[in-house]
């Protein structure tokens, strides 16, 4: 009874051991994948920018031509809007539809500081990425000295991240599994030795015993 015992905490004890480092493992790998995508996301966003401000730069009047905004980096479907610098809209892709990017506070801090930074925000109940630079005041273009807002949905990755964390917590479990199976096949191995030498010991009085009763009985 106390071999089988002994058996179950130690499968126990290593299935616990090995769902927990599966699970920091899990983490880990979960950690450094969001943050791949974070970061593949804003390079994206990046991207997008930069080509608008090379139009208004470039060529102003490609701003305002029809699908001139609607685009992709890589997978990702860019919404773009670009701003004047009295924080007026002059051009922006179709599919924005009547929604806006950016409150008129974050345009007027892109313009008035020259620097460009990300902010999250929600666009008809989808979470996104926004990204608001300032458009260099070169030529004499709509855009000149006014600002780009590009974003990119979130969900999608979101979405990966989910199944990633169950996928963790499934692998988690099964293992634990194959753990608690493995360590008590192995302890029931390695302690069939002791659990002879106890099966013997306790066969061992009774043995002695016998011949003992078997003596008082014929002296009676």
């Amino acid at each position: 009874m106390r071999t089988r015992s002994l058996r179950l905490r130690v499968a126990i004890a290593a299935g616990a051991a090995i769902a927990l480092a599966t699970v920091l493992l899990g983490v880990t790998v979960i950690a450094l994948s969001e943050r791949e995508e974070a970061s593949s996301r804003d390079a994206a966003l990046r991207a997008g920018a930069t080509q608008v401000a090379q139009l208004s730069a470039l060529a102003p009047a490609l701003l305002t031509a029809p699908g001139a905004l609607e685009g992709r980096v890589g997978s990702r479907r860019l919404l773009v809007e670009v701003i004047d610098r009295r924080g007026r809209i002059v051009a922006r892709s179709a599919s924005l539809g009547g929604e806006v990017l950016g409150t008129p506070a974050q345009i007027a801090n892109v313009i008035s500081t020259g620097r460009a930074r990300y902010s999250n925000a929600r666009l008809g109940g989808e979470s996104l990425r926004v990204y608001g630079a300032p458009l260099a005041a070169v030529g004499s273009g709509p855009a000149a000295g006014g600002a780009v807002l590009v974003a990119t949905g979130t969900q999608a990755d979101e979405r990966t991240a989910h199944r990633v964390r169950v996928l963790v917590l499934i692998a988690a479990g099964g293992a634990a599994l194959l753990a608690i199976g493995i360590a008590l096949v192995l302890t029931r191995r390695a302690l069939r030795p002791l659990a002879d030498l106890s099966a013997a010991a306790r066969a061992r009085p009774n043995a002695v015993s016998s011949p003992m009763r078997r003596m008082s009985c014929a002296r009676h």
